[in-house]
């Protein structure tokens, strides 16, 4: 029996399954919005390239972890985004103060920084034709105990 939205058996098994990860280190950056502009009485838009460093490392990961044939069907997002600590959540040995928080709740917004790292893989050709294929993401944004970054996991049946 199948219910409302959900994929017919028969097409599901038919379709194999393809996942990839990669992790794009460096600072993450949002997508920066449209700009608009007057100029000799012209009006213009442009998009700032403040995140274009940031979206070069993704693309570079992405192509170099892409699937031999491109994704056509829906697909599965994990975005686990890594942002830097503040000096003051560290003890001086560099550390994580006890009561230091664990996730991320200042500016960049999330929304804005998985929508650099889907554009930036859609700007590829090499792994999914358009980002209108995702149908699920699930993504965190925490402080970095680590490594600065973001790890990427996609998933396409």
């Amino acid at each position: 029996m199948l219910t409302l939205g959900s994929p017919d058996e028969s097409a599901k098994s038919s379709l194999q399954a393809m996942n990839l990860s990669f992790f794009a280190a460096g600072i993450p950056k949002a997508q920066p919005r449209v700009k608009a502009f007057v100029r000799g009485g012209h009006a213009g838009v442009y998009t700032p390239d403040s995140a274009e460093t940031w979206k070069q490392e993704v693309r570079r990961q992405a192509i170099a972890n892409a699937p031999e044939s491109i994704l056509t069907g829906p697909i599965r997002i994990e975005l686990d985004f890594f942002l830097p600590r503040p000096k003051a959540h560290l003890t001086k040995h560099g550390v994580p103060k006890p009561k230091s928080p664990v996730w991320h709740c200042k500016k960049p917004d999330l929304d804005n920084l998985i929508k650099a790292v889907t554009d930036a893989i859609t700007d590829t050709q090499r792994v999914w034709l358009d980002d209108s294929q995702i149908c699920e993401i699930t993504a965190t944004k925490t402080y970095a105990l680590n490594a600065v970054g973001c790890s990427v996991s996609i998933s396409a049946e």
